[in-house]
């Protein structure tokens, strides 16, 4: 026999006492579900209609109670009455339930249990309403601005001063009255405050404006949401606040930044990282200049590009420039070979045109030419306007040795030539030429005008291009008569025109 102490008695009526307060203020803390503002709704024939009425077990048509709340995985007891049937809908509960029903239990799995005792008699086929929530009270809420609208919780509640039943817990209120505003979470207790007064605020004070930036127009996104393409302004609430900025073919890029009261900034955020491969090229010459529009890449015959399509412009100076396209896989590498070609400003094909002042012949004048080549092979036809008059030309009768008409005359030329060019360097040329040339006296009087002369030509033509499709022009020639009248003889050697002889061209020539 196990002999029992009075120590060992007062220990163990301690820890039984203990025990069972642990298990009551558990259970306290759980049942605190509450029913509130119980109503029959007179006008609502929910429970007597076809398609929404149940029939118990009895065949008698049930009661309707339409449980607002949103709770989930509730279960309910009707106790010896039982319940018909429930379902489940946005925002309510609907339970079927008998006539004389006398209450219903109510069970959640984390706010326990609530036994409710109907007010009146439960009456077939008549719909019910009632309010299901956790405990609390009703609180009074005011504002030092009245007419502020009050949200609970995000919920709009009505304008103050107002009245709200409140659950025992944390709440976040807030109020807003133009630019005043309230904004705080408020803990509701048993023992706290059934009066709520609210300090408002002006919110200037605590919002600033920034304006986000970012370069190569890339999409600004805050919260998930697109709010800009290279720029966004907005107004915020003080504290920090994270953007990203997103491009295709780009790495994402996140930036955060502060936002102060009463302030205004200008925040430059992260842009995205373009996605790249890379491009190698054997170039000739060996240091050629590898530009993305005008952006030099590299000159050494690497560059990284972004993914996708990329025209590359190839340059060196005195040599033409190459562009190609290129579709540059990400991650990967391309190689390619270039070869320029040497710059020249004289062209072995092409049409031409120029002017020039021609001297020679003992005469002067204009002269316009116009001509093409064909693989350096070069035809030329060219027109002179004589511009000196001879000297005067005395006309006498042969029988009576009168004299007629005193004369002067001017000397216009048309020429044919033909040549080979040779490209001395980039911007000079030369080319040998021989043609003919037909020189034509022209007079206002009646003797000798349109007297003419023929010759052979041999000459070059020497071309200096300082600029592309523009040459200046020397062009020698020596003339050697062919076939004359007597008249264009007679008239030169009295007029002092040369039969051909030395001439000089210079002048400009314009590349088509």
């Amino acid at each position: 026999m196990k002999i029992i102490t009075n120590t060992d008695y007062m220990m163990r009526r301690l820890l039984l006492f203990c025990f069972f307060a642990f298990v009551a203020v558990a259970m306290s803390a759980q049942n605190n579900l509450v029913i509130r503002d119980f109503k029959y709704q007179q006008y609502d024939q929910t429970a007597n209609l076809k398609g929404t009425l149940k029939k118990d077990n009895n065949g008698r048509t049930a009661a309707l109670l339409k449980i607002e709340t949103n709770l989930d995985d509730l279960a309910f007891d009707g106790g010896s009455y039982g319940i018909v049937t429930t379902e489940h809908k946005t925002g309510q509960w609907w339970v079927y339930v008998p006539e004389r029903a006398q209450k219903i239990t109510i069970r959640h799995p984390k706010f326990g249990a609530c036994e409710f005792y109907y007010p009146s008699e439960i009456k077939a086929a008549r719909t019910y309403s009632m309010q299901l929530t956790l405990e609390g009270m009703d609180v009074a809420i005011e504002t030092s601005v009245a007419g502020s609208s009050i949200f609970v919780d995000d919920e709009n509640v009505g304008k103050s001063p107002q009245t709200v039943y409140l659950t025992y817990g944390i709440h976040h209120i807030t109020a807003r009255n133009g630019n005043m505003y309230y904004d705080e979470n408020i803990n509701i207790t048993k023992d706290g405050d059934k009066l709520l007064s609210l300090q408002m605020k002006d919110e200037n004070e605590l919002y600033g404006t920034v304006n986000v930036t970012v370069a190569d127009g890339a999409d600004i996104y805050f919260d998930g949401k697109k709010v800009g393409i290279g720029s966004w302004y907005q107004r915020l609430k003080a504290g920090t606040y994270v953007v990203e900025t997103r491009k295709q073919n780009c790495e994402s890029q996140t930036t955060s930044f502060e936002v102060e009261g009463k302030s205004d900034k200008t925040v430059e955020v992260k842009a995205p990282i373009p996605y790249t491969g890379s491009l190698t090229v054997l170039t000739t010459p060996k240091q050629v200049g590898m530009y993305s529009d005008t952006k030099l890449l590299s000159e050494n015959g690497f560059a990284k590009l972004p993914i996708g399509k990329n025209e590359i412009t190839y340059k060196h100076e005195g040599y033409r420039s190459i562009t190609r396209t290129y579709d540059i896989p990400r991650d990967g590498e391309l190689n390619d070979t270039i070869k320029l070609k040497p710059l020249t400003y004289i062209k072995k094909s092409g049409i031409y045109a120029g002017v020039a002042f021609t001297y020679g012949g003992s005469t002067m004048g204009v002269t316009g030419a116009l001509g093409f080549s064909i693989s350096n092979f070069d035809v030329q036809a060219s027109y002179t306007m004589g511009l000196a008059e001879s000297d005067p030309v005395h006309w006498y009768a042969k029988e009576t040795n009168v004299e007629q008409e005193v004369d002067t005359y001017k000397l216009n030329t048309i020429s044919v030539k033909l040549g080979y060019q040779f490209a001395l360097s980039m911007r000079v040329g030369l080319t040998p030429q021989i043609g003919y040339m037909t020189q034509t006296l022209s007079s206002s009087g009646q003797y000798g005008d349109g007297a003419n002369c023929g010759s052979f030509t041999v000459g070059a033509k020497l071309l200096i291009a300082p600029v592309p499709h523009l040459c200046l022009m020397l062009n020698p020639e020596f003339a050697i008569p062919n076939k004359k009248s007597e008249t264009y003889k007679s008239i030169a050697d009295v007029g002092g025109f040369a039969e051909g002889g030395f001439y000089a061209h210079a002048g400009i020539i314009v590349n088509f």
